[in-house]
């Protein structure tokens, strides 16, 4: 599933973010990879992010402007 999200936290040493789920009562995230040749955002940035509904892992697909 994708969403809207904005950005609450940054971890630069392990590459990943946390994220307030826009479509999803504002619910935080755990932690979701950022691709290797991805920028990190900024906190506050709005990014668009890929949900399993299992145990796999999310990830952030991109920064919108």
């Amino acid at each position: 599933m994708l969403e809207e999200c904005q950005v609450v936290n940054v971890d630069p040493v392990a590459r990943t973010i946390r994220v307030k789920r826009l479509e999803s009562n504002d619910m935080v995230s755990g932690e979701i990879q950022v691709f290797k040749d991805t920028t990190l955002p900024e906190i506050n940035a709005f990014v668009v992010c890929s949900f399993s509904n299992g145990k796999d892992k999310s990830y952030m697909l991109g920064e919108l402007e």
